[in-house]
């Protein structure tokens, strides 16, 4: 809970991976002996802010997630597993409709996001408890230039951010803006989007470069480069 309020994570995992050319869905992917979303699941399980955990897969994946991922690990505060929609905003608004039972405030996290540190899930969620909206980002830091195919331009990057997951929320603000969405047939590339359009303003919560979305063949390099570095890590601790 954050200030006697409950929080509820959406966890999405319904995406087909095409980007990442291989036979198996990137979340289930096998890094050090666990599946790719066991790893993020684990991020919200182990975050005692975190009450509820709602996770949207693909229909063909609920009976393996079930007994593989969820019975198999423990993760005892997953409520509910549904089966997402054609498009990832539809399988997010059935995830958001299932958390808003249970929370008041409302996570919503990419399930191929297994690095996302347990302090930043606090933060975003401090902070939409507060501000009513709140994303992660990061600053970009490359020189960025825009190209309309003949011309490119500089773009100052001083202001510009990278936006990760999670994504927090009130609960009534991301009903209400995935409801308006799904009514008038708008589709945004975030959920803050939706919120944005809704007329909240997004406060973001800087996070780090290592929350990295696992998505092609290299990010599976850095993916491993990071998970040996959060091992040696815990070995320290313990």
């Amino acid at each position: 809970m954050i200030n006697n309020k409950k929080c509820a994570a959406v966890i999405t995992a319904a995406g087909s991976g095409k980007r990442m050319g291989s036979d198996r869905k990137k979340q289930f992917i096998v890094l050090y002996g666990k599946p790719v979303i066991a790893y993020t699941l684990e991020k919200f399980q182990n975050t005692d802010e975190i009450d509820d955990i709602v996770l949207v897969v693909s229909e063909d994946d609920i009976d393996f997630c079930r007994s593989e991922i969820v019975v198999k690990y423990g993760f005892s505060k997953v409520r509910e597993i549904l089966a997402g929609g054609a498009e990832r905003q539809e399988s997010v608004y059935k995830g958001v409709v299932a958390a808003a039972k249970l929370g008041e405030i409302i996570l919503i996290h990419d399930g191929v996001r297994p690095f996302v540190k347990r302090d930043e899930i606090v933060k975003t969620a401090e902070a939409a408890d507060e501000k009513g909206a709140a994303i992660l980002a990061v600053k970009v830091k490359d020189s960025l230039r825009s190209f309309d195919g003949t011309e490119s331009k500089f773009v100052p990057r001083e202001n510009m951010w990278l936006v990760q997951t999670p994504q927090s929320f009130r609960r009534d603000i991301i009903v209400n803006a995935h409801k308006k969405a799904a009514e008038d047939g708008f589709s945004g590339t975030d959920d803050a989007v939706l919120a944005e359009r809704m007329g909240c303003n997004i406060y973001l919560v800087e996070g780090s470069y290592e929350n990295i979305k696992i998505t092609t063949p290299e990010d599976l390099v850095f993916s491993e480069a990071i998970l040996k570095k959060e091992q040696e890590i815990e070995n320290e601790e313990s």
